[in-house]
């Protein structure tokens, strides 16, 4: 009932009994900074509006509405902000030694949670775009499943190569832990 006060840096929602985390990753920041630094500059322009039209005889009848206005659109703006750090920090891919779950938050107030296991993984593909990826170190991350099961591609990845070691990894552990019969231990 109250598993909000019981949660710790290991653990996430729907997490399986006896599972262990084995890596949370997010996208890397500088998907976070672009729409970030837009409305970083988007706040000057009623400041720049202001330089413009302050001199302008008309500008005193107008002034309250003005600042209204540019209250408003502040206001819009702050929840453009908030809106996008919500995403940044609740869209997460977490690794754990049984399956792969991929949280990403569509809204306010909708978001999906897809899961892929483990001994399902076929092949992992890393793809890094542009010596900016490269120099920065962030890429995609495309895995493909046995059977019918859709792949699942993750975007703008910090360290793509460092997740896909700890993947291959959890698999083969993964698998040993599969192998072992346990009457005969």
């Amino acid at each position: 009932m109250f598993d909000i006060f019981t949660a710790s840096e290991h653990s996430f929602e729907k997490q399986l009994p006896g599972e262990t985390t084995i890596l949370l990753a997010r996208k890397h920041w500088i998907s976070f900074y672009f729409p970030i630094a837009v409305i970083v500059i988007l706040v000057l322009l009623p400041f720049i509006i202001y330089v413009l039209i302050g001199s302008l005889s008309w500008y005193g009848a107008i002034s309250p509405f003005y600042w209204f206005l540019a209250i408003t659109y502040f206001l819009v703006l702050w929840n453009l902000i908030f809106y996008n750090i919500m995403i940044f920090v609740l869209n997460t891919i977490v690794v754990t030694d049984r399956r792969i779950v991929e949280n990403r938050q569509l809204g306010f107030f909708r978001h999906a949670v897809s899961e892929m296991a483990l001994n399902r993984i076929q092949d992992i593909t890393i793809n890094v775009f542009g010596v900016v990826a490269e120099f920065l170190k962030f890429g995609d991350i495309e895995i493909q499943t046995a059977g019918e099961d859709k792949n699942f591609i993750f975007r703008q990845l910090p360290n793509p190569r460092a997740i896909k070691d700890a993947i291959v990894a959890a698999k083969a552990q993964n698998l040993r832990e599969m192998s072992v019969d346990p009457v005969s231990g």
